[in-house]
């Protein structure tokens, strides 16, 4: 039997292997089958993903970065979908290397070619390494570096180094698509071989600025809320910043060696907000694949469905994408309103007559701006937190004291029931003591169950419960309201 039929009847196996296993493992109720059937697959046959990417007629799309990501894949495929082609990808969310594999497993034939256009993958930043080489994207997006999972990643320095090792290696027919307004991203450009296309938000001071979610100014990093982002990459000078978005997003110069925010070939403009923390804004983007930022430009009106001003920046990158990959305006406008919440982000559910929305946090920038967009809700009775330190948590959940849970508190005067669950509750309850929330208004409940049922009964109908979980917390959380609600699994929504 020659190679390539080996080769053939292998990849063949491998698939049937995958789709068995992906089904067993939803029968069984084990999970949504999209990590095991990768488990396999490397393991029967490592290197099954490349050679499946290679052999197909098939873009790929890495998306990477600390918050955003899952977001933005589905932001982007739906601007694709809308351009006509066939995208699959890891809309489940399983990005380490085993829930690639799952993916272009389940997207393969027996022949082991993809039934597919492009490949959308979200990607851990730690398997950014692996991945990219097996898949040799033609587009990279990096959404934003911040503090997570200390545990796994240690500091931002960290982070990036192993975005860095991946970004380099990328062909010079590969493209990167960066974060302007994060200075740690924006770097990446300066080691990379590729082309390198930068997004921005613009601000308009004047409306946002007096709003929870909006800039703070200044020249000092820390006081800016820049604390992940203080140091110059080039010379090791402080930053200065004109101000900040999110985070350390924003406007900055090193006074020292002169590296500064690029100049930005798609930006958002006119921001304005809508009932509900819905946003809109203007894109403006290179009239060509090709252009530069000063060049001929195209502007494009977004409205999201999906609310956090957040998410401007995660439509922003996605739209980005989706125009750099050569899909109409059209269909990226399109794409982007008709895109709903992914689970467990920003995701609403009907329980009866209470509104229940369950916001995952992860990491002190995720939590801060939760913590501003929970406080504009006027309709939020409780709120339930649920800090969890597994694996795929984090074991080191002191993150919470690096938030910032001002907004949240001046909310809690207006609030009835405010639980803290899962295995740190206690953790969570500390926190919120610090924070300057009263300890008799606290009640830890470490059962996610019994957390659940009480904070529930505590809501009036037409109020709204927020639930803020980690990551296990919130599959946790999401399949007992799925039993409620009627929802689909998690694999499907």
């Amino acid at each position: 039997m020659n190679r390539g039929l080996c080769q053939s009847v292998r990849t063949a196996a491998v698939v049937l292997v995958g789709r068995a296993a992906r089904a067993g493992s939803r029968l069984a109720r084990v999970g949504g089958g999209s990590s095991l059937p990768g488990l396999l697959a490397e393991g029967i046959a490592p290197g099954v993903v490349a050679e499946i990417v290679g052999r197909s007629h098939c873009r790929a799309v890495v998306v990477t970065g600390s918050n955003g990501k899952t977001t933005a894949c589905r932001l982007i495929t739906q601007a694709l979908l809308k351009e006509g082609l066939r995208v699959a990808g890891n809309a489940s969310g399983a990005n380490m290397p085993a829930g690639v594999a799952s993916a272009v497993i389940g997207a393969s034939s027996l022949s082991g070619r993809l039934s597919a256009d492009l490949l959308v993958l979200e990607v851990d930043e730690a398997s950014m390494r692996c991945v990219v080489p097996e898949v040799a994207p033609a587009a990279v997006v990096v959404t934003n570096c911040f503090k997570d999972q200390l545990d796994r990643y240690g500091e931002v320095d960290t982070t990036l180094s192993l975005i860095r090792q991946a970004t380099d290696k990328l062909s010079a027919r590969s493209v990167l698509i960066l974060n302007a307004d994060d200075p740690l991203v924006a770097d990446l450009a300066r080691t990379a071989r590729c082309k390198s296309l930068f997004f921005s938000v613009e601000p308009q001071k004047q409306k946002i600025a007096s709003t929870p979610s909006g800039p703070c100014t200044g020249g000092d990093p820390a006081a800016a809320g820049a604390r992940d982002a203080v140091n110059c990459l080039v010379c090791g000078a402080h930053y200065d910043y004109e101000y900040t978005i999110l985070g350390h997003l924003g406007r900055y110069t090193c006074p020292k060696c002169g590296a500064s925010h690029p100049r930005a070939h798609f930006v958002a403009r006119d921001l304005a907000e809508r009932p509900g923390s819905l946003w809109s804004f203007t894109l403006e983007a290179p009239d060509s694949f090709g252009g530069q930022p000063g060049g001929a430009r195209i502007a494009l009106d977004v409205s999201l469905a999906i609310p956090g001003l957040y998410n401007v920046y995660n439509a922003l990158a996605a739209g980005a994408c989706a125009l750099a990959l050569g899909a109409s305006e059209r269909a990226v406008a399109e794409g982007i309103k008709g895109t709903h919440s992914a689970f467990g982000r920003m995701e609403q559910m009907m329980i009866g007559q209470v509104r229940v929305r369950l916001i995952l946090v992860k990491n002190p920038v995720g939590l801060s701006e939760v913590a501003k967009s929970v406080a504009l809700d006027e309709s939020i009775g409780a709120i339930l937190m649920c800090l969890n330190d597994r694996y795929a948590d984090g074991r080191d959940v002191s993150w919470i004291w690096d938030a910032d849970l001002r907004a949240l508190v001046s909310r809690f005067p207006r609030i009835r029931t405010l639980v803290c669950s899962g295995t740190r509750a206690w953790d969570m309850a500390l926190r919120l003591k610090y924070a300057g929330v009263a300890q008799e208004r606290i009640a830890c409940e470490p059962s996610i169950g019994r957390a659940l049922e009480r904070t529930l009964a505590s809501v009036k109908p037409g109020e709204t419960l927020a639930i803020l979980p980690t990551y296990t917390a919130m599959l946790d959380v999401r399949e007992r309201m799925r039993r409620r609600a009627h929802l689909p699994e998690f694999w499907r929504s």
